[in-house]
């Protein structure tokens, strides 16, 4: 059985933690996690992107996150924005 990643990146540890629900639990309830968690992650990073003033990451950085869940440019936020 895979085990979770000791390292500081959250997207291996992420995948790693991912890969254990995998060999562990009913293919649907796999698929309903990777719909469920694939909104959830697209809403974080939308709420992310509303607040780049806060966070100000460099332009590579939000290039990959609008690359990785470009369907977070659409979010809206709980203001209606």
């Amino acid at each position: 059985m895979a085990t979770p990643s000791n390292n500081n990146n959250p997207t291996a540890t992420l995948a790693s933690r991912f890969k254990i629900l995998e060999e562990t639990l009913p293919p649907d309830m796999v698929v309903d996690l990777s719909t469920n968690g694939a909104d959830l992650l697209t809403r974080a990073v939308g709420e992310y992107l509303h607040k780049l003033h806060v966070h100000k990451p460099s332009k590579d950085k939000l290039k990959e996150l609008i690359e990785a869940f470009p369907a977070a440019l659409s979010h809206t936020n709980d203001q209606g924005q």
